[in-house]
């Protein structure tokens, strides 16, 4: 298993990278594997770990936050984001833990901000423990090392009907 993902806060922006590939012990299965959801036009919720634990935990999230903005036609912040998904790992701690890793970034607009809003970045872990944190890096690598490949860095927009301030994602790019 290998997984990199890595994210930094800026004063008003949070660069989240991840790498592409899914390995089970020596092997690569895939190279084309997206390990960041897009919770919302401002959020981002990147994942690593097992690779179903992964996959499962993090469209549960994704479509549990989309379900509360269809029912309340509210949308989370990211702190609240951050602590509802916290919970609901917590409480699969319990029963059926999932192995996974997650970084949860994202940019609230706020009225009492003078309408510049703050970029925040959460770290949780498998234990389901919540930081708040500038920057954060969690890499999981076995039986290879990763600064044997070249990177590519390519700026591309993730979704075009999203607005233009959130619409661009820097995608960081590990070739094999």
């Amino acid at each position: 298993m290998s997984d990199l993902l890595i994210a930094i806060v800026g004063e008003n922006f949070v660069l989240m990278g991840a790498d592409s590939s899914q390995t089970r012990s020596v092997l690569m299965l895939k190279d084309d594997e997206d390990k960041i959801m897009t919770l919302d036009s401002h959020k981002l919720l990147g994942g690593s770990g097992e690779q179903g634990d992964r996959v499962q935990f993090t469209e549960y999230i994704q479509k549990n936050v989309a379900l509360y903005q269809l029912r309340t036609g509210i949308a989370l912040s990211t702190h609240a984001a951050a602590n509802f998904t916290r919970r609901e790992l917590a409480t699969a701690l319990r029963s059926n833990p999932y192995s996974v890793n997650l970084l949860l970034a994202g940019f609230d607009a706020s009225a009492t901000d003078a309408g510049n809003g703050t970029a925040s970045l959460y770290f949780i872990d498998y234990l389901s423990s919540l930081h708040k944190v500038n920057f954060a890096c969690q890499v999981q690598c076995f039986f290879r090392s990763l600064s044997h490949h070249p990177i590519s860095i390519s700026i591309s927009p993730r979704h075009a009907s999203a607005p233009t301030s959130a619409s661009l994602i820097i995608i960081i790019r590990i070739e094999r």
